[in-house]
């Protein structure tokens, strides 16, 4: 239990981190141990946000990819859970109609989720191995 909500593998979570002036990193929970000292432990891989890739300020706010850097962390380190969509999108252009489509009312959606102040949901289409 993190913040009053139950953390599960397979859950994106912020990191509490000491410097305020960045943007707190995200995590996705690979797995969940408990030390001999009783101390519970996270293992998970960083989410780079598309503004922290090459992608610079062009990289919707949103989109969030996967790498391979892992971190051990205490879960008491957690500061929240985040919602991240993980996407598996069809390739090909026989699929490029119905992918515009569902890209249209996904922001149609995020923008609505900003207007009334509820949290961002993020989303991961790939994996970031530059």
């Amino acid at each position: 239990m993190v913040c009053g909500k139950l953390v599960a593998v397979g859950d994106s979570v912020l990191l509490g981190t000491a410097d305020s002036d960045q943007l707190p990193p995200i995590y996705y929970l690979e797995y969940m141990f408990e030390r001999s000292d009783a101390r519970k432990m996270v293992h998970g891989r960083l989410m780079q946000r598309g503004s922290q890739t090459v992608l610079a300020n062009t990289a919707d706010e949103r989109e969030v990819f996967l790498t391979n850097h892992c971190l051990e962390f205490e879960l008491g380190d957690v500061k929240e859970i985040v919602v991240v969509q993980i996407r598996s999108i069809p390739w090909g252009h026989q699929h490029r109609k119905a992918n515009a489509y569902e890209d249209k009312v996904d922001r149609e959606r995020a923008r609505d989720r900003k207007v009334e102040g509820l949290s961002i949901e993020y989303y991961c289409k790939s994996l970031y191995w530059p």
